[in-house]
């Protein structure tokens, strides 16, 4: 075991048994001094923070035969690591008490008449054992000869209490603790309690930004048994608050940390508590006296099942397994079972023999990625006094899969949504390897990308999909050794939805504007019913009834609002019912909030390609070709109709088909409403929603070629929030397209 030694340097110039002197570091050893190594227990890893491990001040007192003799302190600690104490006497016990400042019970001990019981029954409040530094207490036996050096080792007087949420999109809001005892002892006793007439407590803490991906240390608590301990946290994980519970172990035991573990598991959230020493809680938490073992020889063990050189730890792998233990204590002990795992099952049947005092019946399932390591651990009392622990370690799998992509207890990952794009990485062991595989040889919607040792796991997109009307989609994610054996499978699952799309220049373009709710993929024009798949969208618009050609128009929207705002007539004049006196900025909204999955608002630069400037007159009706900007020729034709909506007539509209290299995109809208009075609609002013410019938008003044020939203006010009857009997506760049 690798140690970090932190020490002190003391000196104590005494006046004589039985007082108590102030001391100044010395960095130079007087003769007769004893070298004394204060060092914090459990130094190894690194979740330590400096504040557990510092020592601030320290006292010293000798005590023999039962009664304190010697005091020393406070001594200052020095920088060279080592202490130096003048004792008047080799004889007794010393204890230390490092950063006990707070303690006001220490200035009344008096030599030669407190009792080493008196000194052992100090007791302080929480605050007081943490408020300068955690207070340690340690202590060694001194010999009748002359000894000229000492390592002592220093145990934390209390607990400490870690929150730890590290799985994607898991966000702890609150924590609160229920049933603290406030107050604890100084020095470590016989077993692990508390003072029975201390207070108790409440520990709450509100995060105003979210705990996520992260661990940290939440509070300390006093060394307490019995108490019952509540802990409750509420989560937020998939846009759902969760509140969970836990119950901290009857037995608090100081110099550990006790991890609180919030972790989300495909459509839920779970919590379990570990703990371990205290530079590694995720470590098993045995005890470092052992009383019980396990017996290796007589327990049935299958090969991958380790235990350590104490016999105090079982470590099983993630693989499937059934065994048994038989664990070995004082005649006349029994045990407890404690902790609880998913797919685990660890059932304790007492011998008839005094020795072995148990056989433990143990279970589990293949453990998942993304589990965590996780404990049971069977407790060995002897009347009702805790003699040691055995502690049975399940390892997580050596599969490492990070991201989006959580499996529930069946191994499977449901989405339950469209999803692309980059869903997580997988990291094998050696030896193994990933392939993906479907059903019915289709090509699978998610595929594995090389990259730097891992896997990208990418979610694809196939443009015009006739199978993309809401059906669940599944790949599955197949893990082998590299000649196929030990095959494991996960399915991954997403419901597949697209709009019908058209390539514009490399821009898949939706062939529809938008109705309905925008998020809402069974509102819009699904590709099964683009019946102008073969004959183009301009025809459509122009030869269909005008109760259809009202659903094909689309809908008018305000910013922020997913809603369409449905065209309306009052008996005198057309509205859009809903509309709002004021709306969010369009250019503040994210290019995805108003789009379905997959999908998001165009840029400026999506439409300047139809056109050659920010003020063009495309013309009338008829057919006619120009250069774009960048030099591309465009072919634009413009068709008007008559249209009667809501057995109303609305007059005349437009419909802009533009063409590039044989592919067609059709412009066309209700126009749009100014205001929220009834009639204020310019009919065949279509003005386009887009993201990323905060005042300006695109938008087509059309005249009808009968007011106005040979007018019909597409222009980028400012447009208040309050006015209504049309809503055409364009597809959100893919990684992975299939075919």
């Amino acid at each position: 075991m690798k140690y970090y030694f932190i020490a002190c340097c003391l000196f104590a110039s005494l006046l004589g048994a039985g007082c108590t002197a102030e001391t100044e570091f010395s960095d130079t050893r007087a003769a007769g001094q004893l070298s004394v190594i204060l060092q914090p227990a459990g130094l190894q890893g690194t979740a330590a923070t400096t504040d557990d491990k510092r020592m601030n001040d320290v006292k010293a007192f000798r005590f023999d035969d039962g009664q304190l003799q010697e005091t020393y302190g406070p001594l200052v600690p020095g920088d060279d690591g080592r202490c130096y104490l003048n004792l008047a006497d080799n004889r007794g016990t010393l204890y230390f008490l490092a950063n006990a400042s707070q303690v006001t019970a220490l200035e009344v001990l008096v030599p030669g008449a407190t009792t080493l019981d008196d000194f052992l029954a100090l007791s302080a409040s929480t605050s007081d054992m943490t408020e300068h530094g955690l207070l340690m207490s340690g202590r060694e036996e001194l010999g009748s000869q002359s000894a000229s050096e000492l390592t002592v080792a220093m145990t934390r007087s209390v607990a400490r209490i870690d929150l730890e949420s590290t799985d994607q999109g898991v966000e702890v809001l609150q924590v609160s603790i229920d049933g603290l005892a406030d107050e604890g002892y100084l020095n470590q006793q016989a077993t692990a309690t508390h003072p029975q007439d201390a207070a108790t407590t409440r520990f709450d803490k509100q995060y105003n930004t979210p705990l996520s991906n992260a661990r940290e240390t939440i509070f300390y608590i006093c060394e307490q048994q019995g108490t019952d301990i509540q802990a409750e946290v509420l989560v937020r994980f998939r846009n759902a608050l969760h509140k969970l519970k836990a119950t901290l172990p009857t037995t608090i035991r100081r110099n550990t940390v006790y991890t609180i573990h919030v972790y989300g598991r495909g459509g839920d959230v779970m919590m379990n508590i570990s703990n371990g020493d205290w530079e590694q809680g995720d470590t098993s938490g045995s005890e470092t006296q052992i009383k019980a073992r396990v017996n290796v020889e007589a327990s049935a063990l299958p090969a991958n099942v380790k235990v350590n050189s104490t016999c105090d730890s079982v470590f099983i792998p993630y693989t499937e397994n059934n065994f048994n233990l038989i664990l070995d204590a004082e005649p006349g002990a029994t045990v407890t079972v404690d902790g609880r795992i998913t797919g685990v099952s660890v059932q304790a049947t007492a011998s008839r023999n005094l020795e072995p005092v148990a056989r433990l019946a143990v279970s589990n399932v293949h453990r998942l990625p993304g589990t965590i390591r996780e404990y049971i651990y069977a407790d060995v009392y002897k009347e009702q006094i805790h003699k040691g622990r055995i502690v049975l370690a399940f390892l997580p799998s050596p599969i490492q899969l990070e991201g989006s992509i959580i499996l529930d207890e069946d191994g499977i990952c449901d989405f339950g949504r469209y999803i692309e794009g980059e869903l997580g990485r997988l990291t094998l062991p050696a030896g193994k390897i990933a392939t993906v595989e479907t059903d019915n040889g289709q090509t699978p919607w998610i595929k594995l990308a090389e990259d730097a040792g891992s896997y990208r796991i990418l979610g694809g997109w196939k443009p015009n999909d006739p199978e993309a009307d809401g059906r669940m989609q599944e790949a599955r994610l197949v893990i082998t050794d590299s000649d196929g054996s030990n095959r494991e499978a996960y399915p991954i699952r997403r419901r597949n939805w697209g709009l019908p799309v058209v390539n514009i220049d490399g821009t898949w373009w939706c062939k529809y504007n938008l109705r309905g709710n925008v998020k809402s993929f069974s509102d819009q024009i699904s590709i099964t019913d683009d019946l102008a798949a073969g004959t183009g969208v301009l025809e459509r618009l122009t030869t269909c009834s005008d109760d259809e050609l009202l659903i094909l128009m689309g809908g008018q929207y305000q910013g922020g609002n997913p809603d369409e705002l449905p065209l309306s007539h009052n008996g005198t004049a057309f509205y859009h019912e809903g509309m709002k006196g004021s709306a969010q900025n369009w250019g503040q909204i994210p290019a995805t909030q108003m789009a379905p999955d997959g999908y998001q608002l165009p840029t400026y630069d999506d439409y300047a390609f139809f056109v050659w400037g920010t003020n063009c007159n495309i013309g009338g009706v008829g057919t006619r070709t120009h250069q774009n900007s960048q030099g591309q020729t465009i072919t634009v034709n413009i068709v008007e109709r008559e249209a009667r909506f809501l057995d109303q007539s609305y007059g005349t509209i437009a419909f802009y088909d533009f063409e590039y290299e044989g592919n067609h995109w059709t412009l066309y809208g209700l126009g749009h409403q100014w205001n929220t009075t009834a009639g204020n609609i310019a009919q065949m002013s279509i003005i386009m929603a887009i993201t990323g410019n905060t005042s300006s938008s695109w938008y087509m003044e059309g005249y009808a070629q009968a007011s106005r020939p040979g007018q019909n203006w597409f222009k980028f010009i400012a447009q208040n929030s309050t006015k209504t857009r049309m809503i055409r997506c364009i597809k959100s760049p893919v990684e992975y397209i299939y075919n």
